[in-house]
């Protein structure tokens, strides 16, 4: 199969770590994003399947936008976050709520047609 060349923005930091473990495993960095990429994808296609129930939904969406609870849950998970990461996860929450409400509209569409 053919491979599609895709052209993204790093910062400095992640190419500093992808470049080691690129000389480390003695591959491309390429080959190391694509593998990255391919061991992620499945968990991002979980999470929106998982969006278009509306109890996980809510329930996801209600821990992202509490501050409070996501610090408790970084301690018990021994990662911190910081108030900018807190912050865009409660940013990005009213995205992600239309965006399964409406995978959850495709879906019952598709079952009744």
């Amino acid at each position: 199969m053919a491979k599609e060349v895709v052209t993204i923005r790093l910062g400095p930091e992640v190419i500093k770590r992808l470049d080691y473990i690129a000389s480390e495993r003695e591959e491309t960095r390429s080959s190391v994003i694509e593998r990255i990429v391919d061991n992620g994808i499945e968990d991002e296609e979980s999470f929106l399947d998982q969006m278009t129930n509306p109890i996980l939904r809510n329930l996801i969406l209600g821990m992202a936008g509490s501050p409070k609870f996501m610090k408790i849950m970084g301690k018990v998970m021994r990662e911190e976050f910081s108030d900018e990461d807190l912050a865009s996860m409660g940013q990005r929450a009213p995205k992600l709520k239309a965006m399964g409400e409406r995978r959850q509209r495709e879906k019952n569409k598709s079952k009744q047609g």
